[in-house]
């Protein structure tokens, strides 16, 4: 008799489960979502949106999931809305078990800002092309003259990402210009000289050739003594002394 009724019990589990799951997507679909929490999960390194600039989207676009029920919210739609934002690496819209909906994005992050003809757009950390913004303000290099976004994506974007590495001449180099032979000449910060790189090719090597006229040269004689700085020659650099100008009398 007990194997009777051990073998009757177990036969109704299959079926409670199934009326427990309909009971519980019953409950759920008339239970209101009690409000919306945003996370910008990269806002320690980055901070070009905020948790407002996220919900102004969501609510100008009508999708605001309060007081909505959790049927009616569309988080894909979210999702979707948020994402149309050039700055957006990813965002994610789900509801927590309390009831409240919860978005958590992640940011995109400029390398280099590029000024051509051919048009003006930033170049992030994934080599990927991300247009102007008004959210973005980075303290970063900008790249003028003649430059496709192949060639930005490519080399220049091994240039940025040696200067964005942590070394000093991330701080130092305000400006790249390529010429239409796609040579490379540098602007810096400090100082006066121009520095003509050349092919874009083997630029550790120059930056270390940099470092060492810099570091045991300029210290002595002064940053402003010459006004060109030629690297366009493996292994040699050819300075050209600035002309004193003449002031009348």
């Amino acid at each position: 008799m007990k194997r009777f009724f051990r073998i009757f019990f177990l036969s109704l589990m299959p079926a409670y489960m199934v009326a427990a799951l309909v009971y519980c997507d019953i409950l759920y679909a008339g239970e209101v979502c009690t409000g919306t929490e945003v996370s910008v999960l990269d806002s320690a390194s980055v901070s070009f949106l905020t948790a407002d600039d996220i919900m102004e989207i969501v609510d100008v676009s009508g999708l605001s999931p309060d007081g909505k029920k959790r049927t009616e919210m569309d988080a894909d739609a979210i999702e979707r809305k948020v994402r149309e934002n050039p700055v957006v690496e990813s965002a994610e819209c789900y509801v927590t078990p309390t009831g409240r909906v919860r978005i958590d994005v992640t940011q995109r992050v400029p390398l280099l800002r590029v000024i051509s003809p051919l048009g003006s757009y930033y170049v992030d950390t994934n080599a990927r092309i991300m247009p102007l913004s008004r959210w973005v303000t980075a303290y970063i290099p900008v790249a003028t003259g003649h430059i496709s976004e192949e060639y930005a994506c490519g080399e220049l974007f091994r240039l940025a990402e040696y200067l964005a590495s942590g070394n000093k001449w991330g701080a130092q180099i305000a400006q790249v210009y390529v010429t239409a032979s796609q040579d490379i000449e540098l602007i810096p910060r400090i100082g006066r000289q121009l520095i003509v790189f050349g092919k874009i090719s083997n630029f550790e090597r120059k930056f270390e050739l940099l470092d060492e006229l810099y570091s045991q040269a300029f210290s002595r004689i002064g940053w402003d003594t010459y006004s060109r700085i030629d690297l366009t020659y493996d292994g040699r650099i050819i300075c050209t002394r600035r002309v004193k100008e003449k002031h009348g009398n």
